[in-house]
C-alpha cells in the first residue's frame, strides 16, 4: 500500500494542535476536535481538502519527519488511540507490526468433515 504524501510541517502546525499525552488533535480554526473515525476504526482528518490518517499526521508533527513508506503501528491495537507513546514506526511486512495482531483462532474439521473457525481463546 502506497501512502500519499503528507502536508508539510508548517501547514500541519498552522491548522492543527496536538497533545501527545492524550492524543487529542484540535483544529486551530474552531478549537474543536479534528477528524472522524472511518469504517476501519482509524481517525481521519481533512487538511487543505485532502483526507489523511491521523496517526500518520501525528507522527510527522511530533517527530518532524514524514513516515513515508513505513507503517505507523498502534501498539495497543486501538486504532483511534493516537497518543505518541502508543505509535511506533515499522517496516512493511515487519514481524514487529504483527506482534500485537489479534489471534484469528484456528480452523478445525470435525469427525463429519465439517470445517469451521474456532475462537483463539481457550
Amino acid at each position: 500500500m502506497k501512502h500519499k504524501k503528507l502536508p508539510n510541517l508548517e501547514t500541519l502546525h498552522e491548522v492543527l494542535d496536538y497533545d501527545p499525552a492524550t492524543g487529542a488533535i484540535i483544529r486551530k480554526s474552531n478549537g474543536k476536535f479534528a477528524g472522524s473515525v472511518n469504517s476501519m476504526g482509524y481517525t481521519v482528518i481533512m487538511v487543505k481538502g485532502m483526507l489523511y490518517l491521523a496517526h500518520r499526521l501525528v507522527f510527522k508533527m511530533y517527530h518532524r519527519s514524514d513516515p513515508a513508506a513505513y507503517i505507523i503501528d498502534h501498539i495497543n491495537g486501538d486504532r483511534s488511540d493516537n497518543r505518541i507513546y502508543n505509535l511506533r514506526r515499522c517496516r512493511k511486512n515487519s514481524s514487529v507490526n504483527a506482534r500485537n495482531r489479534r489471534s484469528k483462532g484456528k480452523y478445525t474439521v470435525d469427525a463429519d468433515g465439517v470445517g469451521r473457525w474456532v475462537s483463539g481463546c481457550s
